[in-house]
């Protein structure tokens, strides 16, 4: 678990710039802890996308606040992994269980 400060958030969503939603979605990810995991599977990508719009099913409370977030392809994936598992990620892991927001990461694809 991690909290991400405004920027790194910024980072993540890095793909989404430009767009409406961007500013409030970084707020939104940045305003309280997140859960990271690299998944390694074949064809991971998908295999999660289905996971995560099962979880959204159950627990998104509108289009921005989906409960999980994922990569959409294994580029975005290798700079999210980075972000957050990296040697050198500013992001410091966290123990709190509490009033937690959850942020799947889908890892890249093993061929």
């Amino acid at each position: 678990m991690a909290k991400l400060s405004k920027q790194d958030a910024e980072k993540f969503c890095e793909g989404l710039r430009g767009k409406p939603q961007f500013n409030e979605l970084t707020s939104f990810i940045s305003s309280d802890l997140v859960l990271a995991i690299e998944i390694l599977s074949e064809n991971s990508i998908n295999k999660v996308k289905e996971l995560a719009n099962s979880i959204r099913s159950k627990f998104a409370t509108d289009q921005l606040k989906q409960a999980v977030l994922c990569s959409e392809s294994s580029s975005a994936a290798a700079k999210e992994i980075d972000l957050f598992f990296s040697a050198s990620s500013p992001l410091q892991s966290s123990a709190y269980f509490n009033n937690c927001s959850c942020l799947v990461v889908k890892p890249h694809l093993i061929t």
